[in-house]
């Protein structure tokens, strides 16, 4: 009898073990391009797919996520502007009820494929972003809308602006 209220103490006081549970992403949907690279692409579009892990009693979590954008070109001198897109972030999640917003910052790298069509050629590129978002729905199925910043620096100057729609899973 001593044992087995011993043992349920024990168990009762054991604190429960949190596991991050990964949280897959997927969506689309409108790039803008802004400052100069503008003059050189259309509005357009992207699809992007993500991984995201929590840290368990922290606000905070990890996404990985990758994008391809396709803007059309204003004029036909110019190739068709593409970008290639992955991207390690940092996601801070504020607290809500039903609709949880949140904030990201991260870095990536970038395939950037724009210019004039005689000189056009893949150039790659680091870069970062920062963006705010947010997350509706429960365990199973959610969803998320975002809006992002993202500045592709050094040999290129590209910025654009992607407003993605999407699905949690």
């Amino acid at each position: 009898m001593r044992r087995s209220m011993l043992f349920a103490v024990l168990l009762c006081a054991t604190p429960a073990v949190a596991v991050a549970q990964p949280t897959l992403l997927a969506g689309g949907g409108f790039t803008s391009p802004v400052s100069d690279f503008k003059d050189v692409a259309d509005p357009g579009y992207h699809v992007s797919l993500g991984a995201e892990v929590g840290i368990p009693s922290l606000p905070v979590g990890l996404r990985l996520d990758g994008s391809y954008h396709r803007l059309p070109e204003p004029s036909s001198a110019f190739v068709a502007p593409r970008v290639l897109a992955g991207a390690l972030s940092v996601v801070f999640e504020l607290p809500g009820e039903g609709i949880e917003p949140y904030f990201l910052f991260g870095v990536g790298r970038y395939r950037v494929e724009a210019g004039p069509v005689a000189s056009a050629r893949p150039v790659y590129d680091r870069g970062f972003q920062t963006g705010f978002g947010v997350s509706l729905g429960g365990l199973a199925l959610g969803a998320f809308a975002e809006i992002r910043w993202v500045q592709v620096g050094g040999t290129t100057d590209v910025k654009y602006i992607p407003v993605t729609v999407g699905i949690r899973l």
